[in-house]
C-alpha cells in the first residue's frame, strides 16, 4: 500500500497541486469533534486547512473560481469532514462570504457535523417548499451560512439533473464567495458528476492507507468524460511520526531566529 500511494502522490503532483496532509482528533461541544477549523482553530491541524486556504486562494483567482465540488471515489475517505473545515476556514476571513450546502442527498451529515437543522434544505429549496433567500440572511455557525440537504428523497439523481439546481447554484454563485457542495462518492452513483459539472471545479479527497490507486483513477475518468474540472486532491488519515513532527517544527522556527 505505501509504494501504492508514493506512485499516487506522484500522479497527483503531475496532474495539479500537490496534496496535502490532514488528521484531526479535538472535540467541542455541538460541533463534530474532528472539525478543527471550529473547535482547536490553533491546531497544527487547523493550520494544514489555512495552507489548503491559501492556496485555493492563488488557484481560484487565476481559474475564477467560486463553486466547488468536493468528493471521493469511494465512501468512508473524509470528504465532509474536509468540507466543513475548509468551508469554516475560509469563513474566518471576514473579507469572504462563505456557503456550504449539503448535496450528499442519499446519506447526508453536514448537519450533523455542524449540529444544524436537517430540513429545510437544498432538496427543499429545488422542490419548491423553502426560499433560497431564507439562507443567505445569517450565518448558520460563526460567520459560515449552511444549507444541509433538506426533507430526504428517493429520486436524488432527479433532483440534482432538475433546471433548477442550475438556476440556485448560479444565485449561490452571485451571493457568496465561495461556495462548497458535499457531494457523494464519485464511483457508486452520479450524483458528484451531474453536480460538478454545474461547478466551476471540483476537489477530490482520497484517504490514505484506504483508497485504492485504481479507484482513483477509475473516477478521474469517470469525471473527465462529464467534462468536469477537477481543481486538487486533499489527502485525509495520513499519520506523521512524532520524530518527524518535532523536525519540522524545528526548521519552521529555525527561520524566525534570525
Amino acid at each position: 500500500m505505501i509504494n501504492i500511494f508514493n506512485d499516487l502522490v506522484k500522479t497527483i503532483k503531475a496532474f495539479t497541486a500537490s496534496p496535502y496532509v490532514i488528521d484531526s482528533l479535538y472535540s467541542t461541544e455541538g460541533v463534530d469533534p474532528r472539525i478543527v477549523a471550529y473547535a482547536a482553530k490553533e491546531s497544527r491541524l487547523a493550520e494544514q486547512y489555512r495552507i489548503i486556504q491559501t492556496d485555493l486562494y492563488a488557484i481560484a483567482e487565476a481559474k475564477k473560481v467560486k463553486t466547488i465540488a468536493v468528493t471521493s471515489s469511494q465512501k468512508g475517505e473524509g470528504k465532509t469532514m474536509v468540507c466543513c473545515n475548509l468551508a469554516l476556514t475560509i469563513s474566518n476571513d471576514k473579507m469572504k462570504k462563505v456557503l456550504l450546502v449539503d448535496c450528499d442527498l442519499r446519506q447526508p451529515s453536514v448537519h450533523t457535523m455542524l449540529n444544524i437543522p436537517k430540513e429545510p434544505g437544498f432538496s427543499d429549496i429545488i422542490i419548491g417548499k423553502a426560499n433560497i433567500d431564507d439562507f443567505v440572511r445569517k450565518p448558520a455557525i460563526g460567520n459560515l451560512y449552511a444549507v444541509a440537504s433538506g426533507v430526504s428523497v428517493t429520486n436524488a439523481v432527479d433532483i440534482l439533473r432538475n433546471s433548477k439546481t442550475k438556476e440556485v447554484v448560479e444565485k449561490f454563485k452571485s451571493v457568496f464567495d465561495y461556495v462548497i457542495f458535499d457531494t457523494p462518492p464519485i464511483l457508486p452513483v452520479s450524483d458528484s458528476r451531474i453536480l460538478g459539472s454545474l461547478c466551476d471545479s471540483v476537489i477530490m479527497v482520497i484517504k490514505a492507507n484506504v483508497t485504492q490507486k485504481d479507484s482513483v483513477s477509475e473516477a478521474m475518468g469517470l469525471l473527465d468524460s462529464a467534462h468536469v474540472i477537477l481543481l486538487s486532491f486533499i489527502l485525509t488519515n495520513f499519520r506523521i511520526p512524532p520524530y518527524q513532527i518535532i523536525r519540522h517544527r524545528h526548521h519552521y522556527y529555525e527561520g524566525y531566529e534570525k
